[in-house]
């Protein structure tokens, strides 16, 4: 509720109008923005995160929602609702979460073509070892590339490795699958 001097009646914020003078008791939140027409300090750390409160004078501006700390203050209300400074700083910061930065983007077009150039290397290891070595040496290898290049990788190549090189893990159940040996 806020004090609504030309009629001396407490009014609901919604009711309150532009160019309306308003009362401001202490320790109470200003309502909306708008003009101080006496002296005051205020606390705006919720708006400017500044620690202490700040000196207001006669025609300096005051925010909804900061906190009138030490007398109370007639105010003349300049903007409500969507056009008060706090809404406005709540769409910037919705409108810069929702956008992604050039270098955001640039970042997932690098990821992109690392997992290409991960997939390649892993599937060229593959190959050579297996000419050069066994096929389980190989496929160690090549996942080893997949998982340093790619963690997401992980996690199927670890099952794809596990089922390939231990023909025993099929029949343990899939809790037991995890061990790296066999319980006897």
């Amino acid at each position: 509720m806020s004090n609504l001097i030309a009629k001396s009646l407490c009014v609901d914020v919604p009711k309150t109008c532009t160019s309306d003078l308003l009362l401001v008791k202490e320790n109470e939140r200003i309502p909306a923005d708008g003009l101080i027409l006496s002296e005051a300090f205020v606390d705006e750390s919720m708006i400017t995160g500044e620690s202490r409160a700040v000196n207001k004078k006669t025609n300096d501006l005051v925010y909804g929602g900061s906190l009138n700390q030490n007398q109370p203050f007639e105010m003349k209300v300049t903007t409500l609702g969507k056009d008060s400074f706090l809404n406005q700083v709540a769409e910037l910061v919705k409108k810069a979460q929702a956008q992604k930065s050039n270098l955001e983007n640039m970042a997932d077009r690098v990821a992109g073509y690392l997992f290409y150039a991960a997939l390649i290397v892993g599937i060229f290891s593959l190959i050579f070892w297996t000419i050069s070595s066994n096929f389980s040496f190989a496929l160690l290898l090549a996942v080893s590339v997949f998982v340093i290049a790619c963690l997401k990788a992980a996690t199927g190549c670890y099952h794809l490795c596990h089922e390939c090189c231990h023909p025993w893990s099929p029949k343990l159940p899939p809790s037991a699958s995890m061990l790296p040996f066999r319980n006897q």
